[in-house]
């Protein structure tokens, strides 16, 4: 396994070589031409707009397959221009990739690629403004392409859109210019035709920003703009969709909350004080969301109702959210352990001392984490181990694992012939 993944490797050092100009896709010899299914697709940078970092639908990579899995190409992105001192795209992958419809999408050092996943070949490509930074990446299922970025040469204008752009072609369909009152955008998520964004105050506009636009045309739904509290520190908010609630911390001078929205008119539907930190949920759907997760004020993992948000049980010695699935919730427990505990009562289910995680992922009933490790999700036992080094990005669908371990390389991981 380890000689194997060491020649593999070399073939993407190579293609460091080979990068001047684009990028390259490279393969570990003949493949076989992959199912082109949309089943468990991994379709948003967590997987969902409930951020459950989780794919219960993949079927191709399993529990029972897993152990077979191994590296299969790799793409390597445009390196950084030198002669540039404005570009911010660094020559790396700055999303998580996804893995939809035998697709990759992906943020390819300044280019928004799609690729082939099972022969590595570029379906199309569109250049990018290398003064960006970029936030988010996500594919509708009506076939759109939804990219967020902001400028990275004005702290105190950050500008920045969202876009939209045709998956079969790349042609780009629509464009929102910045969120209202101007902020940075941190984050942004799709969930039942709409996109949901949260923007970041930036040094001459101190306000906390959530909108709504239409997928389909980028029309705005509705906002709110919130000035933020002096002693509050508002940076890498998240926003997510539980239960059709737009849920999202809140940091204005009566104090932090926890603020829900309803997705389609933005009517507030319950707050919850105190400053939280926004971990996942099960689903987004209004009919089958009925967990959400997140940390108090005093570190503890929570499960909180996402229609109400009352706690309903916390998750005993659990400090960090990872993933949630359709049994099981994941965490880092304690300083250094990782659990799983049961999503129905919140019992602790197993413990890994000592293998907590900077990220993870679920789907098939396998649990991937960072380092590479493999475990089946029901015990926490350990199947394999697929890569080496630290992975700063991760998404598993469609019988593909992709991942980001150095700045300039996606690797992609499975079975033969995928």
């Amino acid at each position: 396994m380890r000689k194997q993944w060491r020649r593999s490797r070399w073939s993407a050092i190579v293609a460091l070589i080979l990068a001047a100009v684009g990028f390259v896709a490279v393969g570990s010899g003949p493949t076989l031409a992959a199912t082109t299914t949309t089943v468990g697709p991994w379709s948003q940078s967590n997987a969902d707009a409930a951020l459950s970092r989780s794919n219960p639908a993949e079927s191709v990579l399993t529990a029972r397959t897993i152990a077979r899995a191994r590296y299969l190409r790799s793409v390597v992105a445009e390196p950084q221009d030198p002669n540039n001192e404005d570009d911010c795209t660094g020559g790396r992958f700055p999303v998580p990739p996804l893995l939809y419809g035998g697709a990759v999408y992906a943020m390819a050092g300044g280019w928004l690629t799609k690729t082939n996943a099972s022969t590595g070949a570029v379906v199309w490509r569109v250049r990018q403004s290398s003064a960006n930074f970029f936030e988010d990446l996500a594919v509708s299922s009506s076939g759109l392409v939804v990219l967020g970025s902001t400028n990275c040469i004005s702290q105190s204008d950050p500008g920045g859109s969202i876009e939209a752009f045709r998956a079969g072609t790349g042609a780009r369909v629509w464009s929102v210019p910045g969120l209202p009152s101007d902020p940075m955008l941190d984050h942004f998520l799709l969930s039942s035709g709409y996109v949901v964004a949260i923007g970041e105050p930036a040094a001459a506009t101190p306000d906390v920003v959530v909108a709504v636009y239409k997928v389909a045309t980028g029309e705005q739904v509705w906002s709110t703009v919130r000035r933020v509290s002096a002693n509050c520190n508002a940076f890498g908010m998240r926003v997510l969709v539980a239960a059709g609630q737009v849920v999202y911390p809140s940091c204005i001078a009566k104090g932090s909350a926890l603020v829900a929205r309803d997705l389609a008119t933005g009517a507030r539907t319950w707050t919850r004080a105190g400053a939280w930190q926004l971990g996942g949920a099960n689903s987004d759907s209004p009919t089958a969301g009925h967990h959400l997760y997140a940390v108090d004020s005093a570190g503890n993992v929570q499960d909180l109702i996402p229609q109400s948000g009352r706690t309903r049980f916390t998750l005993a010695g659990a400090t960090r959210y990872l993933a949630v699935d359709g049994r099981r919730v994941y965490g880092n427990c304690g300083t250094s352990d990782l659990c799983a505990y049961d999503q129905a009562t919140g019992a602790r289910l197993w413990v890994r001392p000592g293998r907590s995680t900077s990220l993870a992922a679920s789907a098939g009933g396998v649990l991937y984490l960072a380092d590479g490790s493999v475990l089946n999700a029901a015990t926490g036992a350990d199947i394999t181990t697929l890569w080496a080094g630290t992975a700063t990005d991760l998404s598993v669908g469609n019988g593909h694992v992709a991942v980001v371990v150095e700045p300039r390389i996606l690797d992609l991981y499975g079975l033969r012939g995928y």
